[in-house]
């Protein structure tokens, strides 16, 4: 392994937590501390928290550790023993007085003329204001529901149908459905709900001679991709005929279609059309209900609300985890209905039997077979020709004989003294090596504990783990490597374990030890890693690189968010005699199903947003995941065979997880839903009003944080109605303050430069990060040489995509991304989400329709200064000044530019405009910078 990769990890690693908090923290006591500050973030009105005094210094300097990456102020008081500590929440602190600005009488006359200049031929009025009933966009647009068409399986999809848990149960889920408007059905993962449900419906309502047309709602779009191209090959049809999807950017599906996936998002947008969408549909699913993502809840009040209004739809509830008294009481004592679960086991290990499987402790003695060096066995007393016989009496015996010879065996080695470890006298067969041959798990995990050695050989040469490998015994063989690693006692192993490692990273050299092992030692199927995000993928691939593992023998596969549907379908490729090592994200958690897949390794961990709507910031952090997540990922194994999960945590960190995941709309930025709301909603009740109807209503506090930084936006009035800004920005498929950015440059004439950089923001950075250090300096010099002296972030961007465009006219896109160190998915996904877009602003009527030119519409855009204004429109009040040598903003008193930024080397700028502020260990950072200047704020202020 490179010293620059060691030196990496070890960074981020040892910034967190030094080496004397970790000798003088239990898990025990992190696991409290943990779970104090999940209530204390988790109640919105609790100010303020105080630990027992009883703490030692370090373990008050784990806390003051822990609070500096919540954004939490910690303070101690008082002397030993009475010293306290406490926790608080930032108050909303603003520093408006330092926004000043002093612009004489001249510059103002000068700006009026500028504003009158680039705003000369304003589109923005009320003769192309949007109906909001029409004029939605990225909704289904359907006719009533259609015949159903007949199914066409193949006889080895009939088998593979007929042989799942739920097939046995068909018959009782359509006859629920049909007898109760709202249904939730909770089954196990592998069960076959998502696929099979939808098509028991179909098939129902074609033998009844009945239309239907199913929406499926899925949480994330590649699993709604890919299980409609799964069912619609299970009935022998074309996707896009009778099943089809309609996710974000793409949709496949024609007007007959009976089944369609699609994401939250989708039908949200569908439904704010009116409730006309819902007469076009007969069965709503919404599946992985569990999530709680904001969509998927706010999509539960709205189709209680059309219930409660007589709409006449079926509403069904799936998950293989979901609160099932949690939903029977949001929908009023709805039925539900429990489906059993797997056909194949998922064999489950954490943390110490991890430890014990790679040897992976300090202290571990190698136990070596032994053997007399004056004969081939070594039998303490000689040969016992009834040892002997009982040997092989093991090995040949089966059915109800083998029971009674195995409890004859175990009486000799209880209570006759005989060796555990003897060795046939001939063939030197051990009883293990005849449990392994009868695959007898369960004899050979009690000749395991009584001391049996895996290790010893047969006169073949032969060991009972070598017979388990030639067998395929892959549970089997799993006890056996444990067994041959005689290690610390459990408890003090883990003792020794967090004394060295801390719980807050992904310990990687644990982690590629055992990845190496199952490659290694056990039979083919593909390995399935969860990591928290996509710099860890990259870290662990990074680590798995530098291994001696052959490389002709595996190749890993990425899964993450900001990969293109077409870059995450390569994962379910079948590679005959390569094992598949897959590096995903949450995004592999939930309703895919990759065939190949035996075993998982779960990290435990997630990126999780979390807002402080007390001080405006977001966050992006890894923390501990809900056992309804650790269930979920474990399922992702055994979907075809026996599987096996290796959980990097032990069973005590386990058992303080919180059964499920807190609901994103209690720990989100509300904007969106808020706008959502009044488009639905109208005025008949407030914004607050409605989204309290959640499962867990969202604080009053987030709400009215929202619904402040809409009016800010321009987007609401005092009265929480919409502005006609406020009309176009709730039917735009963007954040607010990007569609306004988008709605200011039609206004200002500088459309096309305008329409990238909002692309961009809609997606993750296009520049990869790579691991090794002096190609890290290549890729920031790469990306400072696209400021073009602007030192602005968007402008690279900007610069970026045209470069990248020009690459691709004379065919050397590959050369330019793998030289800029950009991602050419992201570059591609940034290209149809412009020109889905220019479609949007033409279906407004902003822009001219298809064949018209918008070169009136790009006059100004050139012009680097207007378009820093436009920028600003929709950043705005996210402003950093320079004060006393440093910057500062609205809440915080000191911030950094974030390092990616070529600003964060030599900024003279006084004012930037910022897209987001980050919390790190040491402050805060703000990303995704642009200097502005005075006038350019005045500019968008009075705009």
């Amino acid at each position: 392994m490179s010293s620059r990769v060691k030196r990496k990890h070890r960074m981020s690693f040892w910034d967190k937590v030094d080496m004397d908090v970790l000798e003088a923290t239990s898990e025990s006591f992190r696991i409290e501390v943990d779970r104090a500050f999940q209530t204390f973030l988790a109640d919105d009105s609790g100010k303020e928290y105080s630990f027992s005094s009883n703490l030692n210094n370090f373990e008050r300097k784990h806390i003051h550790q822990k609070a500096a990456m919540y954004n939490l102020l910690s303070r101690s008081h008082g002397k030993d023993p009475n010293r306290t500590l406490t926790i608080y929440k930032k108050g909303n602190k603003s520093n408006f007085e330092s926004f000043y600005i002093d612009i004489t009488p001249e510059s103002m006359k000068e700006l009026d003329k500028v504003i009158q200049t680039y705003t000369a031929e304003n589109p923005y009025n009320d003769t192309v204001r949007l109906n909001c009933n029409e004029k939605v966009f990225g909704k289904l647009s359907l006719g009533p529901p259609p015949e159903v068409s007949e199914a066409h399986p193949s006889p080895q999809i009939k088998q593979f149908q007929q042989q799942l848990p739920i097939y046995e149960m068909r018959n009782t889920v359509v006859e629920k459905v049909r007898a109760n408007n709202v249904l939730i059905i909770s089954s196990e993962t592998g069960s076959g709900k998502t696929t099979q449900i939808p098509q028991y419906i179909m098939d129902d309502a074609r033998n009844r001679g009945e239309n239907c047309r199913i929406l499926c709602t899925q949480p994330r779009r590649i699993s709604a991709v890919s299980v409609a191209e799964r069912v619609s090959q299970e009935r022998g049809s074309v996707l896009g005929e009778t099943v089809g999807y309609h996710i974000r950017l793409e949709s496949k599906l024609g007007t007959n279609c009976n089944l369609i996936y699609c994401t939250n998002g989708v039908l949200i947008r569908s439904l704010m059309s009116g409730d006309r969408v819902l007469s076009s549909l007969t069965h709503i699913i919404i599946d992985e209900v569990h999530e709680r993502d904001k969509l998927s809840d706010f999509l539960l009040i709205c189709l209680r609300e059309s219930l409660r209004k007589g709409a006449k739809i079926k509403l069904i509830l799936m998950s293989a985890t979901i609160n099932v008294d949690k939903f029977q009481s949001y929908f009023e004592g709805a039925e539900v209905l429990s489906i059993p679960g797997r056909l194949f086991t998922i064999k489950q290990f954490f943390l110490d039997d991890v430890l014990e499987l790679t040897g992976y402790d300090a202290v571990v003695m190698d136990r070596r077979s032994f053997f007399n060096e004056n004969s081939m066995f070594f039998n303490e007393g000689g040969p016992n020709p009834q040892y002997d016989d009982i040997i092989m009496q093991c090995v040949h015996s089966g059915g109800a004989e083998s029971e009674q010879v195995w409890a004859q065996l175990l009486q000799y080695m209880l209570t006759d003294n005989m060796p555990v470890n003897y060795q046939h006298s001939e063939t030197g067969l051990t009883a293990l090596m005849g449990a392994v041959y009868q695959d007898n798990i369960d004899m050979v995990e009690k000749l395991c504990s009584l001391g049996s050695d895996p290790h010893l050989q047969s006169k073949s040469g032969m060991t009972a783990i070598n017979l388990a490998e030639d067998k395929h015994l892959e549970e089997i063989l799993l006890v056996l490597n444990m067994s041959s690693r005689p290690v610390l006692p459990r408890e003090d192993l883990l003792t020794q374990y967090y004394k060295t490692c801390a719980d807050e990273d992904i310990n990687y050299d644990l982690l590629i030890r055992l990845i190496s092992t199952i490659h290694s030692q056990y039979h083919d199927g593909a390995i399935l890693v969860f990591l928290p995000g996509y710099d860890d993928i990259m870290i662990c691939n990074d680590r798995l690189m530098e291994t001696d593992l052959d490389k002709s023998t595996y190749r890993v596969f990425f899964l993450h968010g900001s990969m293109n549907i077409k870059e995450q379908h390569e994962v379910f490729k079948n590679l005959p005699n390569t094992r598949k090592i897959i590096l995903s994200t949450n995004i592999a958690e939930t309703s895919l199903t990759i065939d190949d897949v035996v075993y998982v390794i779960d990290s435990g961990k997630a990126k999780v947003q979390i807002y402080d709507s007390c001080s405006g910031l977001s966050s992006l952090q890894t923390q501990w995941i809900s056992k309804a997540c650790v269930k979920q990922r474990a399922g992702r194994a055994g979907r075809t065979q026996s599987g096996v999960c290796f959980h990097l945590f032990s069973r005590t960190r386990y058992d303080s997880f919180l059964e499920e995941r807190i609901p994103e709309i209690l720990r989100v930025p509300l904007e969106e839903l808020c706008l959502n709301t009044k488009t639905l909603a109208g005025n008949l009740t407030s914004i607050y009003n409605f989204l309290v109807m959640a499962p867990d209503p969202p604080s009053p506090n987030t709400v009215k944080t929202a619904i402040e930084n809409l009016e800010c936006l321009g987007a609401l009035d005092k009265d929480e109605n919409l502005t006609p800004l406020g009309e176009y920005l709730s039917q735009l498929t963007i954040e607010p303050h990007l569609g306004k950015m988008l709605i200011y440059s039609v206004i200002t004439n500088c459309v096309d430069p305008m329409l990238t950089i909002v692309a961009s923001l809609t997606q993750k950075d296009p520049f990869q990060l790579p691991p090794q250090a002096n190609l890290r300096t290549c890729a920031a010099e790469k990306r400072k040489s696209l400021m073009a002296n602007t030192f602005s972030d968007h402008m690279v961007y900007l610069k970026a995509f045209i470069k990248w465009q020009d690459s691709v006219r004379f065919r050397k896109e590959r050369a330019f991304c793998r030289d800029f160190f950009i991602s050419p998915s992201t570059m591609e996904t940034i290209l149809k989400t412009r020109s889905q877009l220019l479609g949007q602003l033409r279906a407004a009527k902003f822009v001219p329709p298809n064949g018209n030119s918008i070169a009136g519409l790009n006059t100004h855009s050139e012009n680097w200064p207007l378009i820093k204004a436009v920028i600003a429109s929709g950043l705005y009040p996210k402003l950093a000044f320079k004060k006393n040598g440093h910057f500062c903003t609205r809440t915080e008193k000191k911030v950094l530019i974030h390092n990616s930024s070529p600003l964060s080397k030599e900024s003279m700028a006084l004012w930037l405009v910022y897209d987001e502020m980050v919390k790190v260990r040491n402050g805060h950072q703000v990303r995704g910078v642009t200097p502005v200047t005075p006038l350019t704020n005045d500019f968008v202020m009075d705009f």
